[in-house]
């Protein structure tokens, strides 16, 4: 169980990325890994005979669709291949992941700033938010990007919290497997979302506050990750969702929690870590809280070929 790996893909530039990085996660363990392409019909007229026909229409549009992915995905192993008529993509990909008891649901970004950033269109932030497994997040043109070799960091940003531990646990899982470094973040939140400094925060007993909070969320991450990884640990200040996009251009992964409340076993954005999703420049796993630690190892399994 807590396996599979779903990507959601649409012929577009976007779904082609996804289709990238599902297959690097699909290929790093046996997994089966299932392809959705989501044709959005809903009734139209009473007339039922005309319906059906339109659907069908849909349907062999879906089906030209998944013969891209078919030829992209050549020579992995256990691949299904489904064309689901559904009004929300995001509530499709989500049933399937429920269905296949998905470890991970792969989806690509909406380009609409600077070349290589991640930026999630409306469907990809939907899909995200809710989601009942970890989301991977292909930046835009990464089924194009030239492979460069790379030293390999898997970066994960910490706050302190109650995830905390487990999200370094998870990190260094991805790192071991990937025989990366795992680098851990924290920011010193001194600067708001745009640079300017927090009232309650302008006094330097209140700055040395934050600074002695974030060392501390970073020691208890650093003593999770266990002694079979190197490590590196960086404190950063000012902006929390500024400062990590500003990393993730070293980083060939990126792993953000969801926000500190909301479902359980479901991703709920919270403002940094929706910023930080819309900034970075590396493929971004984001994990909901609360998930036990056996499909968090599932998750690292899959994950630890992601970074390019």
């Amino acid at each position: 169980m807590y396996t599979d790996v779903i990507i959601g893909f649409d012929g577009s530039d976007s779904g082609r990325d996804a289709l990238a990085l599902g297959r690097r996660l699909a290929r790093s363990i046996a997994v089966a890994t299932t392809v959705v392409c989501v044709h959005e019909y809903q009734a139209l007229t009473a007339d039922v005979e005309m319906d059906a026909a339109v659907e069908l229409s849909w349907r062999r549009h879906a089906e030209r669709v998944l013969d891209e992915a078919r030829a992209t995905l050549d020579g992995v192993h256990d691949v299904t291949y489904r064309a689901k008529a559904e009004t929300s993509v995001a509530r499709a990909l989500h049933a399937a992941a429920l269905e296949a008891a998905a470890a991970v649901i792969v989806v690509g970004s909406t380009d609409r700033k600077a070349l290589g950033r991640l930026l999630p269109g409306s469907t990809a932030e939907q899909v995200i938010h809710g989601a009942p497994c970890a989301v991977a997040i292909a930046p835009p043109r990464y089924a194009t990007r030239e492979q460069r070799p790379r030293a390999g960091v898997v970066g994960v940003a910490v706050d302190g919290g109650r995830e905390t531990q487990r999200l370094a646990r998870l990190g260094a899982r991805i790192a071991l497997g990937a025989r990366a470094k795992l680098r851990l973040l924290a920011v010193a939140e001194t600067y708001d979302s745009v640079g300017v400094p927090v009232t309650r925060l302008s006094s330097p007993s209140a700055r040395d506050a934050s600074r002695t909070s974030a060392r501390a969320g970073l020691d208890r991450a650093v003593v999770a990750a266990g002694g079979g990884v190197e490590v590196e640990r960086r404190l950063l200040e000012g902006a929390p969702a500024t400062r990590l996009a500003a990393e993730s251009n070293d980083l060939d992964l990126l792993i953000v929690g969801s926000r500190g409340y909301g479902p359980l076993r479901r991703i709920v954005l919270g403002s940094v870590t929706g910023a930080v999703l819309r900034d970075a420049a590396c493929p971004v796993l984001a994990v909901p809280r609360g998930t036990p630690e056996a499909v968090d190892a599932s998750v690292a399994a899959i994950a630890r070929t992601a970074r390019r």
